[in-house]
C-alpha cells in the first residue's frame, strides 16, 4: 500500500481515478491499494522488464532492466481503461481506492500520477497533480517452482546440494540474472545462528544452487530462497523442498462421537468397535488395517464423545501420492442368549499427501459427519 500527502486542508474534493495498465496475461494473484491523504486519485501504467543478455553476453541485473522500462515510461500515454475509479473517504481526508488484481499481475514498474482537485474551505479552487513509481518485486513461489536435491557421500559426511527452478505464483521464471537479489537462508532462526549464511550460486540458466556440508548423521535443515530482505514470515520468498522425496505420512484418529449407538434404551450405553483402513493411492496391498480397540469394544452412549488418540497408519510415502481413508463400525447387543450386530454408516475419503486437521465441523455437508456419528482425526506430512 502506497500513501501520499497532498496536504492537511479541508474543503469540498471529488476525488476521482482513472486506472491504466499494459497488456498481458490476467491473473487474480495480487491487487495494488493505493490510500492517499485529502483528495486523491490515481491513474497506473507499466512496462515489463524482461531477462534479456546484453551485446557481450552479460545477463541485465533486474535492477537495471526495472530502471531502464521507467525511464522509458516517462512521458508516455497511459491506457485508459474508459471508465473511473471511485475512491472512498475511509476516514477524515484519506481515500481509498483498489486497483484490480487483473491491472497489476505482471512484476515490473507500475506508473501512478495522482490528481487531487476540488476547492478548499475558503472557497478557493485547486488543482494538484503528482507521479510516483511503484515496484512489483517477482517474489518465488513454492507451489509453482521446482527444487532438486543431490547428494555425495564424503570421508566424513555428506555433501548435499539444492538447485531451485523458481517462478512466481503467475508462473514466471525468475532469471536468469537475478542472482544478486535472490538467496538462499536457512529457514529455522536458530539454523541462521549456528551455520551462518549458506552461498547462493546463480547457474545462469534460471536455476539457482548451494552447497551444504554436513557430518555424518546430521540432518539436512530446512531451507528458503527469498528475494531482497529475509523476514520470519518468508512473504519475499519460499521453503525449499524436494516435492520426489518420500515424506513420513502419520494418521492419528483424535475422537469420535455418537449420535444414535443403535442400543435399545433397556441396555443402556452401547457396545461398539471400529475398523480403520488406510491404503497409499488407495492399493489395498499397501493398506494399514486397525481395530479400536485392539480387544474388547468401546461403551458409548448416544451424544458422548470419546478421545482415541491412536495411530491408525504411519509409514514413508511417494511425493504426490494420496490417502485413501476408511472407517467402520458396528454396535453390539448381547443379552442372556441374545446377540444383535447392527453396522454404522461407513465413513470414506480420499485426502492429498499433506498435513490436516480433519473435523466434522468445518464445511458445509461434512462428510466427517454422518447420520450416527462423527469422527475428528489428523494427518501429520513430514
Amino acid at each position: 500500500m502506497s500513501r501520499h500527502v497532498f496536504g492537511n486542508a479541508r474543503g469540498h474534493f471529488r476525488p476521482v481515478a482513472r486506472q491504466n495498465s499494459p497488456p498481458g496475461r490476467r491473473s487474480p494473484d495480487q491487487a495494488a491499494i493505493f490510500t492517499s491523504h485529502a483528495r486523491s486519485a490515481s491513474r497506473s501504467s507499466s512496462n515489463r522488464a524482461q531477462g534479456v543478455s546484453a551485446p557481450n553476453g552479460d545477463t541485465k541485473s533486474l535492477q537495471r532492466l526495472l530502471l531502464e522500462a521507467a525511464e522509458e515510461a516517462r512521458g508516455l500515454e497511459l491506457q485508459s481503461l474508459g471508465h473511473a475509479i471511485l475512491l472512498t473517504e475511509v476516514s477524515p481526508g484519506v481515500y481509498e481506492g483498489e486497483v484490480p488484481a487483473s491491472m497489476t499481475e505482471e512484476e515490473g514498474v507500475y506508473d501512478f500520477s495522482y490528481l487531487a482537485e476540488g476547492s478548499t474551505p475558503a472557497g478557493v479552487p485547486f488543482r494538484r497533480k503528482e507521479r510516483r513509481s511503484v515496484a512489483l518485486a517477482p517474489i518465488p513461489s513454492g507451489e509453482h517452482s521446482e527444487a532438486f536435491f543431490q547428494q555425495v557421500a564424503l570421508s566424513n559426511g555428506v555433501l548435499w546440494t539444492a538447485t531451485v527452478s523458481p517462478r512466481t505464483r503467475s508462473g514466471r521464471a525468475l532469471g536468469p540474472g537475478v542472482g544478486n537479489a535472490l538467496a538462499f537462508h536457512y529457514a529455522s532462526a536458530e539454523d541462521r545462528k549456528k551455520l551462518g549464511s549458506p552461498v547462493t550460486i546463480d547457474n545462469l540458466d534460471g536455476t539457482y544452487s548451494t552447497q551444504i556440508k554436513l557430518g555424518k548423521g546430521e540432518k539436512l535443515p530446512v531451507l528458503a530462497l527469498v528475494y531482497g530482505r529475509l523476514d520470519d514470515e518468508l512473504q519475499n520468498g519460499m521453503l525449499v523442498e524436494d516435492k520426489q522425496r518420500p515424506r513420513r505420512a502419520r494418521v492419528r484418529l483424535n475422537a469420535i462421537q455418537m449420535l444414535d449407538n443403535k442400543n435399545a434404551c433397556f441396555t443402556g450405553a452401547g457396545e461398539l468397535v471400529f475398523d480403520t483402513l488406510v491404503a497409499p493411492n488407495g492399493n489395498p496391498t499397501r493398506a494399514v488395517r486397525t481395530r479400536l480397540p485392539a480387544s474388547g469394544v468401546l461403551k458409548i452412549s448416544s451424544g458422548q464423545k470419546v478421545e482415541v488418540g491412536q495411530v491408525i497408519y504411519e509409514g514413508l510415502v511417494e511425493a504426490g501420492a494420496s490417502l485413501a481413508i476408511m472407517i467402520g463400525g458396528k454396535e453390539i447387543d448381547a443379552f442372556l442368549f441374545f446377540r444383535r450386530e447392527e453396522r454404522l454408516a461407513r465413513y470414506q475419503r480420499t485426502l492429498p499427501l499433506k498435513s490436516a486437521r480433519v473435523r466434522p465441523d468445518d464445511e458445509a455437508n461434512d462428510p466427517e459427519s454422518m447420520r450416527d456419528w462423527k469422527v475428528w482425526y489428523t494427518v501429520e506430512v513430514e
